[in-house]
């Protein structure tokens, strides 16, 4: 059964095993079928991309500038630098920036990668301790072990894509309630314009264990898509830690269990999370039932953007330029200036329609 917000009437009227779909004046829709592996109207399809991003991309006047380092106004600095994970490409693209700027400035950057382990963050944190850092930068993942890899080094702390209470001096990272709403919004114009906000499920696939940023970015979605469709649409929540592996098994049984769905649209905490979800409507041959809106916009995940119009937008963080705003900031945190506590970046929507605005290069 279809769950609407407007109430608006569908009539279906059937013949020779044709479907036509009768629908009120004004409402922009598409021909619905009993085929899980329908394709829709590319021409419906296309407009209402166009629309997502239309209605997502709006100005964020308190978003820090990408300055940059200045050459060499880091030199004699010593900085620790715990990874969340270097297996991850978003991780990778954030820390091979943040070395960029750092070796521009002059920054003696001291890295340690937590492999995605509070365990090893927390042995990063001990390493590092010894190396005579006198600032830190911090991208842990467990906010429950926050507090306790923060009162190893007491050292000024900016924290990186995910905070680190109680110890960051500065975050530098999402506006992760903003982006959550872009992606929401995005989704909620797209499904609008598409099918009048008349969908069968929605999902909400999450990393729990990261705390404020996994709260503010489902807030952020479900906020911005009923800012659209209304507030009668049910999320269902599940937490796949942002893997792909749990998030395709968590899909799969969804997707398993209802098969009369065929507007089903996920919302999910990353690009990882977005690959896994859309791998498991392929395996169940059913490509066409899944709608796509996700966080991040690392390199990971471009190719499947631009060949797949079911991934309806992926709000970019651009993590490759994080070191243009951190490595300025703990420059001029060291030296005794006081920086903004929070230095989010300027986030943008793409989908296939727009990411040569954004990532012209890649090698797809």
């Amino acid at each position: 059964m279809h769950v609407s917000r407007k109430g608006r009437e569908k009539t279906l009227l059937a013949g020779l095993g044709l479907i036509t779909a009768v629908l009120l004046a004004g409402c922009a829709t598409s021909t619905a079928t009993v085929d899980g592996d329908r394709t829709p109207d590319s021409g419906d399809a296309t407009a209402a991309l166009t629309a997502a991003v239309a209605a997502a991309n709006t100005d964020d006047p308190n978003a820090a500038d990408f300055v940059g380092a200045k050459s060499g106004s880091g030199t004699g600095l010593v900085v620790g630098y715990i990874s969340a994970g270097e297996a991850s490409p978003f991780v990778h693209a954030l820390t091979v920036g943040v070395q960029e700027q750092a070796e521009k400035a002059g920054v003696d950057l001291r890295i340690c990668d937590a492999q995605f382990d509070a365990a090893k963050a927390l042995q990063c944190a001990n390493d590092l301790s010894t190396q005579g850092i006198t600032g830190l930068f911090n991208m842990q993942v467990d906010a429950a072990s926050a507090p306790a890899i923060c009162a190893v080094n007491d050292v000024p702390t900016i924290a990186l894509a995910i905070h680190q209470k109680p110890c960051e001096l500065s975050f530098v990272g999402a506006e992760d309630e903003r982006a959550g709403y872009l992606a929401g919004v995005a989704m909620g114009a797209y499904v609008d314009s598409r099918f009048g906000c008349d969908v069968d499920k929605i999902f909400s696939l999450e990393d729990v264990n990261s705390g404020e940023t996994n709260t503010k970015r489902v807030k952020g979605w479900t906020e911005g898509f009923q800012s659209i469709c209304g507030d009668s649409l049910e999320f269902v929540h599940i937490d796949t830690a942002g893997l792909i592996d749990e998030s395709q098994k968590a899909m799969t049984d969804a997707l398993t269990t209802a098969p009369d769905s065929h507007r089903v649209v996920v919302f999910t905490i990353d690009d990882n999370a977005a690959l896994g979800a859309l791998a498991a409507a392929s395996s169940l041959g059913r490509k066409g039932d899944l709608f796509v809106a996700s966080q991040g916009g690392d390199a990971s995940g471009h190719c499947e953007i631009r060949s797949n119009p079911q991934w309806v937008a992926d709000v970019g963080y651009f993590p490759e330029r994080y070191g243009e705003i951190a490595i300025p900031a703990m420059i001029a945190l060291l030296g005794g200036d006081d920086i903004n506590p929070d230095l989010h970046v300027q986030h943008s929507v793409f989908n296939s329609t727009n990411i040569d605005q954004f990532y012209p290069d890649d090698n797809c």
